[in-house]
């Protein structure tokens, strides 16, 4: 028998599943981990605003004049603002996401309800099944999350959930998680519900390294989407990864609710692709005076 490559994908979760002794509740709380690794794109980019820096001004997002005239250029926010969405952001992830989330992992580990398949095998787990059903669970939870957006964007809810988060005209990284507490509550759903949807249509478990790369992927794109700065190097035909796609949604309420793929919106007639302007001047005032957040 042939020795199994050291980066197989099983190669790797072994030593993990081996440190652990194969315990299905200690693997599967490590997607907390997880969810906690994916904020790391905020805290860069949050970074990024507080320097300030005149030579990256030209990477961050600034759109056609005709479509944000009424809003002006897009400046750094200032430090006040930062802090106190930082406030706000952190007390919903926490609250809303990562506590939850691990009490319902332990409370189905005392009951012994296991939501994700955690064994290894050279045939369970491959690269080819991790991107097959990471790939299934992103459309799942961008399909979710358009369908809860456009929910909340309906008159009986947008004043009570989602007005606050769009005190954002001009997004920035923190605002990802800026909102009211109930809204982040109803915002966990899509990242943990497509794997339990995907085994009730399939009758199959996703297995846990899918969810694990599904929740990173879900969650950078969303964090992109809100984080203000464009990515240079990445054309803008790559159907994911694209910060203007749900940026932009903050200056047009109207278009662009998904989070993660476009064809989403295109599928129900709601995209529309901003025109860019990558050769913004370079404003005297680099940030907004304390206490500015483009608010109608």
């Amino acid at each position: 028998m042939s020795k199994p490559s050291p980066l197989s994908l099983n190669s790797l979760y072994k030593k993990l599943y081996d440190r652990v002794k194969g315990d299905k509740g200690k693997i599967t709380m490590m997607t907390i981990a997880v969810l906690l690794l994916s904020e790391a794109p905020i805290y860069f980019f949050t970074l990024l605003d507080i320097l300030k820096l005149k030579s990256l001004y030209k990477y961050r997002l600034h759109y056609a004049r005709d479509l944000t005239e009424h809003l002006g250029s897009r400046k750094y926010p200032p430090l006040s603002l930062i802090l106190s969405t930082l406030k706000n952001a952190e007390y919903n992830f926490f609250l809303a996401y990562v506590i939850p989330g691990a009490l319902l992992i332990k409370l189905g580990s005392k009951l012994g309800i296991y939501a994700y398949d955690t064994d290894e095998g050279e045939e369970k787990v491959t690269w080819k099944r991790l991107f097959k059903e990471s790939f299934m669970i992103s459309i799942v939870a961008d399909l979710l999350f358009y369908g809860l957006h456009r929910l909340m964007h309906t008159p009986r809810f947008y004043l009570t959930f989602h007005k606050k988060h769009h005190e954002f005209k001009y997004s920035m990284a923190l605002a990802h998680h800026y909102m009211e507490f109930h809204e982040a509550c109803v915002f966990a759903l899509p990242q943990a519900l497509p794997p339990i949807i995907l085994w009730m249509l399939t009758g199959k478990k996703m297995h846990i390294t899918s969810m694990w790369a599904g929740v990173f992927f879900t969650q950078v794109n969303a964090i992109l989407g809100h984080a203000g700065w464009r990515i240079p190097i990445l054309p803008r035909w790559v159907p994911t990864f694209q910060p203007d796609y749900h940026d932009f949604h903050h200056v047009d309420y109207s278009v662009n609710f998904g989070a993660i793929y476009p064809l989403t919106d295109m599928l129900f007639g709601t995209y529309l692709k901003p025109g860019l302007d990558v050769n913004a001047a370079v404003p005297k005032e680099m940030s907004y005076p304390t206490g500015f957040q483009w608010k109608k």
